[in-house]
C-alpha cells in the first residue's frame, strides 16, 4: 500500500486493509509470491449461453499482490477484468448477456478510467447486468455505472460511498526520534508540488486535487446512469445505504428475490425428474432398492474397517505396548480415533521405554559418586512422570 496512492473505497475497507498490512509488514510475514496467478478464472459461461465474472474485493491495475493473498485480502485486477469482459463479448452469440457478480468496496483510482469505458461501451453492443453480491461502493460505483442494468441480491447488500481518499502517514515524530530530518524542496514557481499537510493550507491543496478526481466521478456516472438522482447521491456525503434506499436513489434497478422452492409433484416421479423420501419411506416404497442401497452401505463399511485394521496391524503385534496403545488400536479400527493420534501416543510410549531401559542400565552400573547418579535418576523419573502425563491427555 503506496502512501501517496488514491483510492475509491468506503472507509471502513480501507481502514481493514491498511490494518492488515500493517500487522503483516510488522510481525514478518513469510510471503510465497507465485510466479503465475492461479486465481484468476476470467469468466463462466452457462447453459443459456451467458457470461458471468466475479468482481470480488479491492480494485486495481494488476489486482492482489503475494502479501495480499498471503494475508486473506481479495482482489481483482483491471487487467484482467476487461480482458474477460472484451473476451465473453467476442465469443459470446450477439443476444446473450455478460453478468458482472460484483461484491467490492472500491478501489484505486488508476485503472478504474480504463475498466469502466470498456464496461460502458461493451453495454452499447450487449446487455451487461451487474449484481450487487454483497457491497457495490465507490470505485465499483464508477465501474459498473454504465451496466444495461444493476440489480441486488438481496435488500441487505450496501451501496454508495461516493468520494475520494488518500491516506497520509505523519512521521515527523518517528524521524524526530531517530534523529532524521526530512526537508521538501519544490522549485520556485511548484511549492505545492510537497504540501505541508500538517497547516490547513496544505490540507487545502490536496483537498483540491481530491475534488478534481471527485468531479469526474461523479460526471462520469451522472453521464452513463441517468436513473441517478444527482442531488441525492451529493446528499450522502459518501456515506453508504442500504438496497432499499438505493433503489429510490438510482443505484440499482431492482432487488432480487428468493426464488420459490419447487414442490416435486407425483408427474415429476413418472417423467424421472426425482423422489425425495426419507429411509422409512424408501424401504416401504422400494424395498428392493432400499436392500441394494443398504447393501452398498455395509461393504463400503466393512471395507474401511478392514482398511482401518490393516493400518495397525503392526502395532497390535508388538507386545511391549501397553493396554492404552491397544484400546487406541482398537478405537482406530471403530473409526472412533484417528491413526494420527495412535502414531502420537506410540512415539510417546517409545521414548517411555527408552527412558526405562536407561534407568535400568545406569542402575547396575557401579557407583563411584552417588550424588551425580541420584541426580541423573531424579531427572529421569521426572521426565517419566511428564509422559505419562502426557498419555493421560492424548487419551
Amino acid at each position: 500500500m503506496k502512501q501517496y496512492d488514491l483510492w475509491l473505497m468506503d472507509r471502513t475497507s480501507l481502514l481493514k486493509y491498511a490494518s492488515l498490512i500493517y500487522k503483516a509488514e510488522n510481525k514478518a510475514v513469510s510471503v510465497n509470491v507465485e510466479t503465475e496467478d492461479s486465481d484468476i478464472l476470467g469468466y463462466t459461461v452457462d447453459s443459456n449461453g451467458d457470461a458471468h465474472i466475479n468482481i470480488k474485493g479491492m480494485l486495481s491495475p494488476e489486482g492482489p499482490s503475494g502479501l495480499d493473498k498471503e494475508i486473506g485480502i481479495e482482489g481483482t485486477s483491471y487487467t484482467q477484468l476487461t480482458e474477460d469482459i472484451l473476451s465473453a463479448h467476442a465469443n459470446l452469440e450477439a443476444d446473450r448477456t455478460i453478468f458482472l457478480h460484483v461484491d467490492s468496496p472500491g478501489g484505486t483510482v488508476t485503472g478504474i478510467e480504463d475498466a469502466a469505458y470498456i464496461v460502458t461501451e461493451v453495454s452499447k453492443e450487449r446487455k451487461v447486468v451487474a449484481i450487487n453480491e454483497g457491497i457495490i461502493a465507490s470505485g465499483a460505483i464508477w465501474l459498473t455505472a454504465g451496466c444495461t442494468e444493476i440489480k441486488a441480491r438481496r435488500k441487505t447488500v450496501a451501496f454508495g460511498s461516493v468520494g475520494v481518499v488518500i491516506s497520509l502517514l505523519d512521521m515527523s515524530k518517528l524521524f524526530e526520534n531517530i534523529g532524521i530530518k526530512l526537508w521538501n524542496i519544490t522549485n520556485t514557481e511548484s511549492p505545492k508540488k510537497r504540501s505541508d499537510v500538517t497547516t490547513e493550507e496544505g490540507r487545502g491543496v490536496i483537498v483540491a486535487e481530491l475534488d478534481g478526481i471527485y468531479d469526474m466521478f461523479l460526471s462520469t456516472i451522472f453521464e452513463n446512469r441517468s436513473a441517478l438522482k444527482q442531488q441525492a447521491v451529493k446528499d450522502l456525503q459518501g456515506s453508504i445505504i442500504w438496497a432499499d434506499a438505493a433503489l429510490k436513489v438510482g443505484f440499482c434497478d431492482s432487488i432480487m428475490g428468493y426464488e420459490p422452492i419447487k414442490q416435486i409433484s407425483s408427474n415429476d416421479i413418472i417423467e424421472g425428474k426425482g423422489e425425495i423420501m426419507n429411509v422409512k419411506e424408501l424401504q416401504e416404497k422400494h424395498p428392493e432398492l432400499f436392500s441394494q442401497v443398504k447393501q452398498m452401505g455395509a461393504d463400503e463399511e466393512k471395507a474401511a474397517v478392514s482398511q482401518r485394521l490393516e493400518s495397525v496391524r503392526a502395532y497390535m503385534e508388538v507386545s511391549t505396548y501397553s493396554d492404552r496403545v491397544k484400546l487406541a488400536c482398537a478405537g482406530v479400527v471403530a473409526g472412533t480415533r484417528d491413526i494420527e493420534g495412535l502414531k502420537d501416543l506410540i512415539a510417546l510410549e517409545d521414548q517411555l521405554h527408552e527412558l526405562k531401559a536407561s534407568e535400568s542400565d545406569e542402575k547396575q552400573e557401579d557407583v563411584e559418586n552417588i550424588e551425580p547418579e541420584k541426580l541423573a535418576v531424579e531427572k529421569t523419573q521426572r521426565e517419566l512422570d511428564a509422559m505419562n502425563d502426557r498419555l493421560r491427555e492424548i487419551l
